[in-house]
């Protein structure tokens, strides 16, 4: 019986030790430092589209919040509305138009939704009352909220061709708000069902708000996110009273589960229904989590161990996969970007080629000991010496950024170029291509244009974008876009 018991006892020590080792590190995912994270009100997260473009807000040391996007590693400032210094992003559709709120700091009951469209900032107004909130936007433009009414009623709104509509309540209540609206125009939110009652998630469908119901023995809902499927996300509480994630599909609830404890929130669905949100782990810290084919998983486990971030909560996922959230990073606040690793297996690949530089040394992409991270393709145009005398800037700044200059031109011109421009020798590779021929290999006409590579060889940015090409956008930022993009490399370890 006593060894029964010495037995028993060994192997409840071999559980126990075995529960209080930390889940392996399946590394999955790319992080990406967006920046300092500064904490918002009530409705505002960071969110990205299908493009990867990413909405967030950028906070300086004047303490002032402003909205802003990163496109491919370019943060682009958006503005605020007069009289509302501080701005904050909530949503942006695949067009990459932006929504958001602007806040007057000293009033935080004045708060005006906004719409941000190619760098035109729209106040899209209120309902009658001093606040609004925009929290939701589809491709077509339709735009979704809250806003407080005349007689200080807080009511959904629907926003288009800048007319506001008011869509009411559920029931006898007397307070709705809209979260997300997909391509369907179909709306969730949530709303009391009576003056006195616990708030219930709603769904508006056809023109007409719609109850989706509690968990058994629960007391509330929250509907805030849905897919063009209409699969919605939200959170609940059960009849044990805890917070659940929580997920509506084919009109039946469900809870999705915990990191090991309550409360939790599911805050954003793909089409792939993929889920992200926070719950709180077994230690009653909230981390962020990926719920996928009906297993949840800690994100804080699909990330290499030794990265100094914890991540505590994703806001967003589109359709590759991406996540956009906030957490530390060595102990500061910051937006995060991951992105899975599996994606740069679909990254292009730049095409090999041999040259002879200016002094008739063979030059060969892929036999050259030091990676090249910038391919540039420039003649002797006024843009390019633009962008070449930006380049030089960024390269003269104390980095140790390399560079292939393809040039099309003989060597005397392409040494003539490199002078007039400013360019540092030790760091430029000058590669004469007087017929264009790796140009055309490249498809780099028209130039400027500037290919951005991984140690693979993958093509991880060029101005290849409507919004890049030259003549369009100044020299300033097809350069920073793409050092932007080096630098997300080497964040990220690629």
């Amino acid at each position: 019986m006593l060894q029964k018991c010495s037995l028993l006892l060994l192997f409840l020590s071999i559980i126990a030790s075995s529960q209080d080792k930390p889940a392996p590190h399946l590394v999955q995912y790319q992080v990406t430092d967006l920046g300092a994270y500064v904490h918002g009100p009530m409705g505002v997260s960071p969110v990205i589209n299908n493009a990867g473009e990413i909405a967030g807000w950028f906070s300086p040391e004047s303490a002032v919040s402003e909205a802003c996007i990163w496109q491919q590693g370019f943060r682009r400032l958006l503005g605020s509305l007069p009289g509302f210094p501080n701005s904050y992003t909530s949503g942006m559709n695949d067009k990459g138009i932006v929504i958001g709120i602007s806040q007057n700091p000293t009033n935080l009951d004045y708060t005006r939704p906004f719409l941000w469209d190619n760098g035109r900032l729209k106040d899209l107004g209120t309902l009658g009352g001093p606040y609004g909130r925009a929290s939701g936007i589809n491709s077509a433009g339709y735009v979704v909220g809250s806003s407080l009414t005349q007689s200080r009623e807080s009511h959904a709104f629907l926003w288009h061709n800048g007319k506001m509509a008011d869509i009411g309540t559920i029931g006898r209540g007397s307070f709705s708000s809209a979260e997300d609206i997909n391509n369907h125009n179909q709306i969730v939110g949530v709303a009391n069902l009576s003056p006195d009652g616990k708030n219930h998630a709603i769904l508006w469908d056809k023109g007409k708000w719609h109850d989706l119901g509690l968990l058994k023995g629960g007391s509330f809902s929250h509907a805030h996110a849905l897919n063009d499927a209409g699969d919605t996300v939200g959170w609940a509480d059960n009849s044990a009273g805890a917070i659940q994630p929580v997920l509506w599909k084919n009109h039946q609830l469900s809870e999705l589960g915990t990191l090991g404890d309550d409360p939790g929130q599911a805050l954003a669905i793909n089409d792939k229904d993929e889920i992200v949100g926070s719950s709180a782990n077994r230690y009653q810290r909230q981390h962020a989590f990926l719920w996928k084919k009906g297993t949840m998983t800690d994100l804080n486990n699909l990330i290499p161990a030794n990265s100094g971030w914890i991540l505590f909560r994703a806001f967003g996922i589109n359709d590759a996969g991406q996540i956009v959230g906030f957490g530390r990073h060595n102990g500061s606040a910051r937006f995060f970007l991951l992105t899975p690793l599996s994606a740069r297996a679909s990254l292009p690949i730049a095409p090999d080629f041999s040259l002879k530089d200016t002094s008739g040394v063979p030059f060969h992409l892929y036999k050259q000991n030091t990676k090249p991270e910038l391919i540039c393709f420039f003649c002797d145009c006024p843009w390019c010496h633009e962008c070449a005398e930006m380049l030089a800037e960024i390269m003269q700044s104390g980095n140790n950024l390399q560079a292939v200059v393809v040039f099309a031109g003989k060597a005397a011109e392409a040494l003539s170029f490199l002078k007039e421009t400013g360019l540092p020798k030790n760091q430029i590779i000058l590669l004469p291509d007087p017929h264009s021929q790796i140009a055309l290999l490249y498809r780099a006409m028209p130039c400027p244009r500037i290919f951005a590579i991984n140690k693979e060889h993958q093509i991880v940015y060029t101005n290849n974008h409507k919004n890049d090409l030259p003549r369009v956008a100044p020299a300033s930022i097809i350069v920073s876009r793409a050092y932007g993009s080096i630098t997300q490399m080497k964040e990220g370890g690629k």
